[in-house]
């Protein structure tokens, strides 16, 4: 059976980028489980800047257009 889980250092690795970087413009995502492990986090950091993020989600993208 497959599952996923979330890596182990996500939020350690999102604190990082936010402490050096701040918040960023865009994230894009590969799998729907990488967000639904990340996004919460994400908003905890971005406060109420989190409307200033453009966040892609490319396997909905891929489906999407295999669609078609």
């Amino acid at each position: 059976m497959y599952q996923t889980v979330a890596h182990p250092g996500i939020q350690g690795n999102l604190n990082s980028y936010y402490s050096q970087q701040g918040v960023p413009a865009s994230i894009t995502f590969f799998s729907p489980s990488g967000l639904t492990y990340s996004l919460k986090h994400i908003q905890e950091l971005s406060g109420d800047n989190i409307d200033q993020i453009k966040i892609e989600e490319l396997e909905l993208q891929w489906a999407s257009w295999a669609l078609r």
